[in-house]
């Protein structure tokens, strides 16, 4: 009868993924490893080394 039925019938989930609570600590480390390396990534696209994977719309 609407988008949000036909969702639920055609979607089966088949497993759950939760966050392990005791690994955030580990998490927020390589959380800012990644923020790291996206920032000296972004900083290569800024110089011209590189090219980015991603442009907005518009820019």
């Amino acid at each position: 009868s609407d988008l949000a039925e036909l969702g639920r019938e055609w979607v089966r989930w088949e497993q759950t993924f939760e966050p392990d609570v005791s690994l955030k600590s580990s998490y927020d480390q390589l959380g800012d490893r990644w923020a790291s390396a996206y920032a000296a990534q972004r900083g290569l696209v800024d110089q011209g080394v590189t090219t980015s994977m991603w442009k907005a719309p518009g820019l």
